[in-house]
C-alpha cells in the first residue's frame, strides 16, 4: 500500500484548484500595441512627443522591449507604426525581421494617406512584408463630417478585400461613426483602440457614463468590430494608476461586448509617459479579468488578437 501512496498525493494536488496567478503563468500573452522609433528617422517626433519630452523623445527599439516582455511571458507582438512614409515603413519592417516569430504583425500608420493619392504607394510598400496585417488611422477619416469618406471607404473596401484590418483612434469621430463604418464595411475588421475612451467620451473616476454605454452597445451589435483594452491610467485624480478606477469599464465591456472581442495591448513605450511600466500593463488587466475562465482571459490575452489580425499564435 505503501508503495501507492506518491501516486495517490500527486493525484490530489493535481486535482486541487488553481490560483488565478497560477492560470496566468498558463497565459502566452500576445501584445497587441506597441510602437518602435528612431527620432534620427521620424522626423514626425518632433511635433509629438516633442523634443521637450525627454522620456519619450529618444529612440526604442527591440532590444529595449524584448527582454522586458520575455520576464512578463509576453511572446508575441502586434506593432503599430508610423506609415508616413515609403522610408518609415521600410524602416519598421527592417526592425522587426530579425525578430519574425516574436513580431508577427505589422499595423502601418496611414492616416494622412487614405482616401489620398498617395495610398497606393504607401500601401504598396506596406506589402513588401508578409507580416503587415492592416492600418491604423485617427477617427476623423470616418467621420461624416470628412468630405472626403467616399474616397476613405473605397480604400478601405480594398483592406477588406485584401483581408487586412483596421485600427481606429476616435480622435475626431464619435463611437456611432465607427458603428456605421461597419454596417458599410461589413467584411472589414474593425479594431477600436484604447477602450473608445478618447475624443467625445474619456475615462472617469465616476465610472462609464450613459452616453458611452449606449454607443459601445452600438459598437456590439457588429461582429467585424473588436475593442482593444489599453490606457491603463486616470488623468486628473491623486492616483492614476489606481486600478480600482478601471473595473467598471471591463465589467461593462465584458456585459456589452463579451470575452471573444476584447484584446489587450500595453501601448509601449507610449506607457511611460503617464509613469507607467510594462509591467502595470500586464498586473492590473490581469487583477480585473481574474474571475473569468482561464479560456476567456486566453482569448482576451491572446487568442482574440491572433483571430483579429491573422497572425500565428504561439
Amino acid at each position: 500500500m505503501k508503495t501507492w501512496l506518491p501516486y495517490i498525493a500527486c493525484l490530489i494536488i493535481l486535482a486541487l484548484p488553481r490560483s488565478a496567478e497560477a492560470e496566468a503563468r498558463e497565459i502566452n500573452y500576445l501584445d497587441a500595441h506597441i510602437h518602435f522609433w528612431d527620432v534620427n528617422v521620424q522626423e514626425g517626433l518632433k511635433n509629438w512627443p516633442g523634443e521637450q519630452n525627454e522620456v519619450l523623445y529618444r529612440t526604442f527599439l527591440p532590444e529595449h522591449y524584448l527582454p522586458q516582455a520575455k520576464k512578463l511571458g509576453i511572446t508575441q507582438t502586434v506593432m503599430l507604426q508610423s506609415g508616413r512614409t515609403a522610408e518609415e515603413i521600410r524602416w519598421a519592417i527592417k526592425i522587426s525581421e530579425p525578430h519574425a516569430d516574436a513580431f508577427p504583425g505589422l499595423v502601418f500608420n496611414l492616416n494622412a494617406a487614405l482616401g489620398k493619392d498617395d495610398f497606393d504607394a504607401l500601401y504598396a510598400e506596406a506589402n513588401k512584408s508578409d507580416r503587415f496585417v492592416g492600418v491604423r488611422t485617427l477617427g476623423g477619416n470616418i467621420s461624416p463630417k470628412n468630405e472626403q469618406l467616399d474616397a476613405v471607404i473605397a480604400h478601405l473596401e480594398r483592406l477588406a478585400a485584401d483581408n487586412k484590418t483596421l485600427d481606429i483612434l476616435t480622435f475626431g469621430c464619435r463611437l456611432r461613426d465607427i458603428a456605421a463604418l461597419a454596417e458599410r464595411v461589413p467584411d472589414l475588421r474593425i479594431m477600436v483602440n484604447a477602450k473608445g475612451k478618447v475624443g467625445y467620451h474619456s475615462l472617469s473616476p465616476d465610472g462609464p457614463s450613459e452616453a458611452w454605454v449606449q454607443e459601445v452597445r452600438q459598437l456590439a451589435k457588429h461582429e467585424n468590430i473588436f475593442i482593444k483594452l489599453t490606457g491603463h491610467t486616470m488623468p486628473g485624480v491623486d492616483d492614476p494608476h489606481n486600478p480600482a478606477y478601471f473595473k467598471p469599464y471591463y465589467d461593462k465591456l465584458l456585459e456589452i461586448v463579451g470575452s471573444k472581442r476584447l484584446v489587450w495591448g500595453s501601448n509601449w513605450p507610449t506607457l511611460l509617459n503617464v509613469e507607467e511600466s510594462l509591467e502595470m500593463t500586464v498586473k492590473h488587466p490581469t487583477q480585473h479579468l481574474a474571475g473569468l475562465s482561464v479560456q476567456d482571459r486566453r482569448d482576451i490575452f491572446q487568442r482574440n488578437a491572433a483571430r483579429f489580425y491573422g497572425t500565428p499564435m504561439k
